[in-house]
């Protein structure tokens, strides 16, 4: 309204090309102080930019075609901008680990309300990510016992709490806790993986109280899963092997690796409710 630009040409055609933007710059630079390596930094953009998932191997298998982007649930960049809240909330999340890795530089407060802003606000575009977030920024604030990501932690709580409560209806169930939701979807579900011997197996399992099936079936899911939204990326997983570096790289352990393993497996989506700024997968 105050542009006089529609709509639909902000939401479809200049907002994309910004977050898209501000996706690969944030990300690149991110990169750069993480790896301290240009060549690591501008293959980290082609991944973000290019790389998808294998579901277009699910896809051929069964319709002899090439498609299946959703396949295994989890937005690619092909089409993360038609979820813009999702969008959004990866810019709010990089930026705020940039902010969060210059702590230590001048203007420490003006860092810590501008984080608090932030990581509070995030609430109104992705709620499990703003969940995730504040569990991470108090995780890592224990871990290494810094005052500052405990005061991050406590100033974002509350202004969520300002945000979702005046918005909240306590006659619905806003968050549903739904471990492996996106799990047995995409595994039962025809119009994703639909690997009707798994589901069988996890059910018999069930029904049985046999653990060896539970456990095969739900191993094997998660592994499905992870891997195929990781596509070419699967990659990386070989990085694993220098978690103990990691771990005692005081610079390393941030927020983004801490919601990455916990994203994966929990979902808190919403049911059908009128809270408007929530936004289910």
């Amino acid at each position: 309204y105050l542009t006089g630009i529609p709509v639909a040409d902000l939401i479809f055609r200049f907002y994309p090309v910004v977050l898209s933007l501000m996706l690969g710059i944030g990300s690149y630079y991110l990169f750069l102080k993480l790896f301290n390596n240009k060549i690591a930094s501008i293959f980290s953009l082609y991944l973000i930019y290019f790389a998808g998932s294998f579901g277009w191997i699910v896809e051929f298998l069964r319709e002899r075609h090439f498609g299946g982007e959703s396949a295994f649930w989890a937005n690619q960049a092909v089409s993360f901008n038609l979820n813009p809240p999702f969008a959004i909330s990866l810019v709010i999340i990089i930026a705020l680990i940039h902010i969060v890795f210059n702590l230590s530089d001048s203007g420490k407060f003006r860092s810590i309300s501008l984080a608090v802003l932030l990581a509070g606000s995030l609430i109104g575009f992705k709620s499990y990510g703003a969940i995730l977030v504040l569990a991470s920024l108090l995780l890592v604030g224990l871990f290494k016992r810094q005052w500052s990501y405990l005061i991050i932690f406590a100033g974002a709580t509350l202004l969520s709490l300002l945000i979702f409560l005046p918005n909240f209806d306590v006659s619905v169930n806003l968050l549903i806790f739904a471990p492996f939701w996106f799990i047995h979807s995409m595994i039962d579900s025809p119009d994703r993986v639909g690997w009707l011997r798994i589901t069988l197996m996890r059910e018999a399992g069930f029904e049985k109280n046999n653990w060896f099936k539970i456990f095969s079936s739900e191993s094997l899911s998660l592994i499905i899963f992870i891997a195929g939204n990781l596509g070419l990326r699967v990659v990386s997983l070989a990085l694993l092997t220098r978690i103990k570096s990691i771990v005692k790289n005081e610079k390393e352990v941030n927020i983004k690796k801490i919601i990455d393993i916990f994203e994966q497996n929990f979902d808190f989506s919403k049911n059908n409710n009128q809270f408007p700024f929530l936004e289910s997968e």
